[in-house]
């Protein structure tokens, strides 16, 4: 009883960080990397994602707190003046509190604090951790504190974590300075929030170094992709009809652009041709005894997404796995998970 209230109580407090009601801003062309940011203030949450910004007090894109204003602080201290509700007096026989559930307590104030103070760099590896160990509407939850705290340094323009700046030579095309990265052209635009694929002499721009991995949860058809071990991004899957998709953890050993479909049974399908399965990518995995033949792909029919659906391998709408994949590389480690 004890361990379900501190999870309880756990949930509760991101429940109050966590709001609805904030929209988006236009849209606008980002900074040179490492550069001032002209438009200040923190990035904007999506239309239809929690205003977790919002809710924080506005918390800076950088990492440097600052000061709240009145106004905030009453909103900061719904999330840290509450004490952890008092349960009932113990039976005599009721368990004690299990030193795991302190500890996720402990974590999880920490992880909320850091976000408040906008130090968003020391947060991520506390809410990761946790994410990676809850389930329901706890992980749910890290997870929009988590984007909120991805928008602000890995998916930042402006933040160099894990990343590098390129200066642009004359001559050099996104794809040229992908290569010389080891990074899909696409993530570099991606990263910089580029429009289009034209660049100019002098141009700074973010470039990845961390190394990627992912870690999918069959039970809640969910995958995070991960950067360093951190977590930058989920994405809604499909996986195996009758538990075709084995738990374990998988290495990418193959990676292609519109890839033509081997069907188990045999025979042949074309990219574009009726009764292809693969999507618009697929990330092979080396086969493993009693796992052959597995790994990550796209899906014409979005509506198997978040069902039981496939032969074993891992499904994603296209325009996610066509994201994922430029973030993926051969080598990279797929942890699946109950």
């Amino acid at each position: 009883m004890r361990k379900l209230l501190v999870l309880l109580f756990a949930a509760a407090i991101i429940g109050i960080v966590i709001s609805r009601s904030r929209g988006s801003e236009p849209a606008r062309e980002p900074a040179a990397p490492g550069q001032p940011d002209p438009h200040p203030g923190a990035v904007a949450a999506p239309p239809g994602q929690s205003a977790v910004a919002a809710a924080l007090g506005g918390a800076p894109a950088q990492q440097a707190p600052r000061a709240a204003e009145p106004a905030e602080r009453m909103r900061l201290s719904a999330v840290t003046a509450e004490e952890p509700p008092h349960p009932a007096p113990a039976q005599e026989d009721a368990p004690a509190e299990e030193p795991a559930d302190s500890a996720r307590m402990a974590a999880l104030q920490e992880g909320v604090a850091l976000l408040k103070e906008g130090r968003f760099s020391e947060a991520r590896p506390v809410l990761t951790g946790l994410y990676l160990s809850s389930r329901g509407e706890l992980a749910r939850s890290l997870r929009e504190l988590l984007d909120y705290a991805s928008r602000q340094t890995f998916l930042n323009p402006r933040n160099l974590e894990g990343a590098v700046v390129h200066v642009v030579q004359p001559g050099e095309t996104l794809t040229v300075i992908g290569k010389k990265y080891g990074v899909n052209w696409r993530t570099i635009q991606f990263l910089n929030g580029m429009s289009t694929d034209r660049l100019s002499v002098g141009q700074q721009l973010k470039v990845p170094t961390a190394t990627p991995g992912a870690v999918a949860v069959k039970s809640e058809f969910r995958m995070a992709l991960l950067m360093d071990g951190l977590y930058v991004k989920e994405y809604g899957i499909g996986i195996g009809r009758d538990d075709l998709t084995p738990s374990g953890e998988f290495t990418v050993d193959s990676m292609l652009v519109r890839p033509r479909w081997y069907k188990p049974g045999g025979g042949i399908v074309e990219y574009g041709e009726e009764g292809h399965l693969l999507g618009e990518r697929w990330i092979g995995f080396r086969d493993e005894p009693g796992a052959t033949g597995l790994g990550i792909h796209g899906t014409n029919e979005e509506a198997t997404i978040g069902t039981k659906c496939s032969n074993g391998c891992i499904r994603m709408r296209n325009e996610d796995v066509i994201e994922f994949y430029g973030f993926a590389r051969v080598g990279m480690r797929v942890r699946v998970v109950e």
